[in-house]
């Protein structure tokens, strides 16, 4: 038996709260709307798959703990996945879109979305408008798209694409691996060892804690080294072009250079590798406290 939700033209609003443990009587499994001006379904004692569709206006669409697919359409959507590996298209509109448990793929959509992946395993593509990605518990990949966006990696080992504009990344701890793509962009590898790789502009690279690899890419990059961080690895240094940033010393006399490496008293903070650290000059640095 098909159960069939209708609104009149009157109606601003659809809300549907349907909530059962076990496989009900009358499968309300496909809940749509298309004339409305919002609506909100909540399946969040739900068990079973669900598939949500939304409207125009502005929703708030909430799965339970099937695999679910929900789909905000136009406007500013809430979109709650709760647990279970679900599929969630924003759509237009700036969202807030919320993954919950569960190995999730979220596609963000046009405008400026915010997006928390939840726990687990989750793939995220921002798509266009400048987005705020966060993966969360476990090992995520985030694309950031069109727009400058901010993608955070969080827990576990996680692997971040900016996409196109200055985008800014942070790894989070693990593991991580961080690619600017277009854009002057910013990554920060934070806690565990990384890789980051700053792609095509004028980006900054700050491997953070851990023993990380850096690599600049096209354009005049610029690369953070700090004594409490441990030592990184830095390939493709431009000399004409690239430079570094040091925090935990104040002046150039302070540095060691030997071959590749970069010492402070005796500790190496940096192998630049491929080249001679002896042509640095103290036009190279910057210093910070």
């Amino acid at each position: 038996m098909d159960t069939l939700l209708t609104a009149t033209d009157d109606d601003a609003l659809m809300r549907v709260n349907y909530w059962y443990r076990t496989a009900p009587a009358v499968a309300l499994s496909d809940v749509t709307a298309f004339d409305t001006t919002a609506k909100t379904v909540n399946h969040s004692r739900d068990t079973q798959p669900q598939k949500l569709i939304g409207t125009n206006g502005p929703d708030d669409l909430t799965g339970g703990t099937g695999n679910d697919t929900i789909s905000g359409l136009g406007a500013n959507d809430l979109l709650d996945g709760q647990a279970g590996n679900d599929t969630i298209r924003g759509g237009d509109g700036a969202d807030s879109i919320e993954g919950g448990v569960g190995d999730d793929y979220i596609l963000a959509g046009a405008g400026g979305d915010h997006v928390d992946a939840g726990r687990d395993n989750d793939t995220v593509a921002g798509e266009s408008g400048n987005d705020s990605l966060l993966g969360g518990a476990g090992h995520d990949v985030l694309h950031g798209g069109d727009g400058k966006d901010t993608l955070n990696g969080e827990q576990n080992n996680d692997t971040i694409y900016g996409g196109a504009a200055a985008d800014s990344q942070y790894g989070g701890g693990g593991r991580d691996s961080l690619v600017g793509e277009d854009g002057n962009d910013t990554l920060r590898g934070e806690g565990g060892d990384d890789f980051l790789f700053g792609g095509n502009g004028l980006d900054i690279l700050d491997g953070g804690r851990g023993r990380d690899v850096m690599v600049g890419g096209d354009g005049g990059d610029i690369f953070v080294l700090s004594t409490a961080d441990g030592q990184s690895r830095i390939k493709g240094f431009e000399h004409d072009s690239d430079s570094f940033i040091v925090s935990g010393v104040s002046h150039y006399y302070q540095l060691d250079f030997d071959g590749s490496d970069i010492s402070v008293n005796g500790d190496v903070i940096a192998v630049v590798v491929g080249f001679d650290t002896s042509e640095l000059t103290s036009g190279d640095f910057i210093f910070v406290n």
